[in-house]
């Protein structure tokens, strides 16, 4: 049980869901990296340095999950817009998504949609 509720396993689920929300947005069409979505792969287990680099991103942003994307995206660095995507997210509200009359764009969002959910 502590290993499952544990601080190193939250943020390891964290950079797992990120690099699904990566892939997922490279099947819609996003411009993300091959090369970007490697990079995350290799770092997606939290390590004792991307804690104390997530320590001192959350001193500065006073909002733990943002340090952790800051982090990732140290070690992760081609994979740059993965901070600006989270963070705009979070500005327009949790679970929000780019929508337009209530339907996702792109070639197959649908059956993406659907293979996800």
């Amino acid at each position: 049980m502590k290993t499952i509720f544990s601080a190193r396993t939250r943020s390891t689920t964290w950079r797992k869901l990120w690099i699904m929300l990566a892939e997922g947005e490279k099947q819609l069409g996003l411009d993300i990296s091959d090369e970007a979505i490697t990079q995350m792969k290799e770092h997606v287990e939290m390590t004792d340095h991307d804690f104390k680099i997530a320590a001192e991103e959350e001193r500065i942003r006073r909002h733990d999950v943002m340090a952790h994307v800051h982090a990732f995206g140290q070690v992760a660095p081609v994979s740059p817009n993965l901070h600006i995507d989270q963070e705009s997210r979070r500005s327009q509200g949790f679970g929000s998504m780019p929508q337009e009359s209530g339907r996702l764009e792109g070639p197959g969002s649908q059956k993406l949609l659907n293979e996800r959910c």
